[in-house]
């Protein structure tokens, strides 16, 4: 996880909510009224920020955390089985050997030396796509949806050529995925900041009305 990126995005969510507080809001706003509103500011935009710096960090990292996940799982089975990584097997053979080599510990073992939010991520998504801690029958399912069309003419595989299919599925949809959240917290943090500029242009004439009023009888002489 890339922090300096974070701490970028979360100081320059600080600096605009900074930015709004000091020049939107009415200074003859009440000072309880300025500093809930301040709190708000800095509050959402902080959090927003944030968000947007974790996404940006996560997307940039993803492809790179993924395949380092990935060349240690194969590292780890060719250690144990010399050879079996590239060797071509038929689908029902594939399953036996998953079993064998048991792929659900070389993952998890795999993924060790990353962080705890990045190794939730990775797993959940190796275990969506490729669920090999459940049964053989879902594995073998699972195996049909990734064979591609030149593993299914020549009907074998080799346990290499499953892992970059899944490999390649889950960068696109971590990909996709954190590509929309992205747009979403931007959407999000520019619908805040007009909310915000518009409710303290509003606030202006509210707090003006009253000085501005006639009282009847000023200046009246008794």
């Amino acid at each position: 996880m890339n922090i300096f990126l974070i701490c970028v995005c979360v100081a320059a969510g600080l600096a605009i909510s900074l930015v709004l507080i000091f020049a939107c809001l009415p200074k003859k706003m009440k000072t309880g009224i300025k500093v809930f509103s301040g709190i708000i500011a800095v509050f959402v935009c902080v959090i927003l920020s944030g968000v947007f710096g974790f996404c940006l960090s996560l997307k940039s990292n993803t492809s790179a955390v993924i395949n380092q996940s990935f060349d240690m799982v194969c590292t780890q089975v060719s250690d144990i089985y010399p050879g079996v990584i590239d060797e071509q097997f038929s689908i029902d053979e594939l399953v036996v050997i998953l079993e064998k080599v048991n792929i659900s510990a070389q993952i998890d073992a795999a993924t060790d030396g990353l962080g705890s939010t990045e190794k939730f991520i990775v797993n959940r998504l190796i275990y969506s796509f490729f669920p090999v801690v459940y049964s053989v029958d879902a594995v073998s399912g699972t195996l049909q949806g990734l064979i591609t069309d030149e593993m299914r003419a020549s009907g074998t595989a080799s346990l290499a050529q499953l892992f970059d299919v899944i490999e390649m599925k889950i960068t696109d949809t971590v990909q996709k995925t954190v590509s929309v959240i992205l747009i979403v917290v931007a959407i999000l943090f520019v619908i805040f900041v007009i909310a915000f500029i518009v409710v303290a242009r509003v606030s202006v004439p509210a707090e003006g009305r009253q000085s501005k009023a006639i009282t009847f009888g000023d200046g009246v002489e008794q």
